[in-house]
């Protein structure tokens, strides 16, 4: 079991309420605040429960057969979901606020580069948002990288439930604390308290909670998973996270689901920074395997979150009156490009995942079109009914319930992330539904036709009969780097 240390008072969106936390079978379930007095009426009947995971792959999804049954067989599938700045803080930002990250300022991950919680206006984002639409809203999970590190105990405006690790909590799947509604809670060793099932617990003890309440209510959920530990008794950055007790054993003869781009063959039409890398070693292919298998056994346990979360809603009677998001904040390189990791412009760095089961879905649908994660938001404000808000993305509902087509247009690439240079070039780009675009900081481009290699393997950026395409994609880059708001921000396919 856990232990609460210290006491009193916090402060949660526009009211000051005491944190309570009541026993539970993992630890703690976050009481109910009592805010509703100061709270205006509900714009809407409808619930929201997002759950991200962190660096997941849509190849990673494989493994998730449950996800994919309950979401996938039951709602609604996004066949092309993309992030526009494919690293964690940026892209959590950008969920949060519905804006590309010239616009919410966060370039990095680390504070020391424009990044990090600091850089957030918490003031404007969906907590704050949804609660003045009348909403309960709850974050179980990691948010903003460095999220903690100055107080612990701070938590962010918008939010009536908060139960967030801080600082190097986020990352580790044993031993690490929480901050429940300002109350530090210590978690141990044991089975009992793998994060991601006390995550799991934490999110259905608030739906629970919800039952016969006159509120809807929004449930951000966001495990590790398959993020990388930082604990010394993990053996490398590469191994991933620890999978829960059951599941160690599991998905002993995976196979690394690689396509073309895996160790390719010939770099020399790209970038120099690409250019210049080996060929991976056997060493290499061994890692990039292992690794991939100990991510997917970290996702069998968020698998179960998704059944435990649904379980809970179909429960206490709420699934009917619920959307469930399920997604990832970018996706991750294992050898593509001869690359490890993210914030790369290709394929397997910025696309994701995006289930949506909820009223009107019709079951086993399939969302053609791209979706962004800058959709995220706007798409949340729609369903609570929340009112216009400084939103660059659109709203998927209409191409959801089937009213509506997904417009052809671009989505605009950033890679702000000074913190990073020289290893890697800073970009911009565009990706449409056929050509995906970039530029980088030192003059470099690249330019791949989606339809004929979708594994991006032939750069045409040097094509001379390419030159009126590259030009006109270019001025449509410069039209959208600046861009703001959702008129302004759609670019043309």
């Amino acid at each position: 079991m856990v232990a609460v240390r210290g006491g009193g008072s916090i402060e949660s969106g526009r009211c000051r309420v005491r944190g309570v936390v009541v026993a539970a079978f993992f630890g703690l379930v976050v009481g109910a605040l009592g805010c509703a007095g100061s709270r205006p009426e509900p714009s809407s009947e409808l619930n929201v429960v997002v759950i991200m995971t962190d660096d997941q792959t849509v190849a990673d999804l494989g493994v998730m057969r449950a996800t994919e049954r309950s979401l996938a067989g039951a709602g609604a599938q996004f066949q092309d979901s993309v992030v526009s700045f494919p690293l964690c803080c940026p892209s959590r930002a950008t969920y949060l606020t519905g804006q590309y990250a010239h616009n919410h300022g966060v370039f990095s991950n680390s504070p020391e580069f424009e990044g990090g919680y600091g850089q957030l206006d918490g003031d404007e984002t969906l907590g704050v948002w949804l609660q003045d639409a009348g909403y309960e809203t709850a974050q179980v999970g990691r948010y903003l990288n460095f999220y903690g590190v100055l107080d612990p105990r701070e938590v962010p405006p918008g939010w009536d439930e908060w139960a967030v690790p801080p600082g190097p909590s986020t990352y580790l799947m044993y031993d690490y604390d929480l901050n429940l509604n300002g109350e530090l809670v210590s978690y141990g060793g044991s089975p009992a308290d793998y994060q991601t099932d006390v995550y799991a617990e934490l999110a259905t003890g608030f739906i629970e909670d919800q039952q016969g309440s006159d509120r809807p209510f929004f449930l951000s959920i966001t495990p590790l998973a398959p993020h990388d530990e930082n604990d010394e008794r993990v053996r490398s950055p590469f191994d991933g996270p620890r999978p829960a007790p059951r599941h160690r054993g599991a998905l002993a003869g995976a196979e690394l689901p690689s396509g073309p781009a895996f160790d390719e063959a010939d770099v020399t039409d790209k970038p120099s920074a690409i250019a210049s890398l080996p060929r991976l070693s056997a060493k290499e292919r061994r890692e990039a395997l292992g690794s991939y298998r100990r991510r997917a056994r970290s996702l069998l346990a968020v698998d179960e979150l998704v059944s435990r979360v649904l379980a809970a809603l179909r429960g206490s009677d709420q699934l009917d009156e619920t959307y469930v998001i399920f997604t990832s904040d970018n996706g991750y390189l294992l050898g593509e490009h001869r690359l490890t990791g993210k914030i790369a412009p290709y394929e397997e760095s910025i696309r994701v995942p995006l289930l949506v089961r909820g009223p009107g879905i019709a079951a086993g649908s399939r969302v053609d079109g791209m979706a962004a994660n800058v959709d995220l938001a706007p798409t949340i404000l729609e369903i609570a009914n929340a009112g216009e808000r400084p939103v660059d993305g659109i709203s998927l509902l209409p191409a959801l319930l089937g009213e509506d087509e997904l417009p052809p247009r671009q989505i605009l690439l950033e890679n702000l992330d000074r913190s990073r240079i020289p290893k890697q070039r800073l970009y911009e780009g565009l990706r449409g539904t056929r050509w995906s675009y970039f530029e980088t900081d030192d003059g470099e481009s690249e330019l791949y036709d989606l339809r004929s290699d979708p594994g991006q393997l032939e750069n045409l950026a040097g094509e001379r009969r390419k030159g009126p395409l590259l030009d006109r994609l270019a001025s449509e880059l410069d039209r959208l780097r600046d861009c703001r708001g959702s008129a302004a921000c759609s670019g043309s396919p």
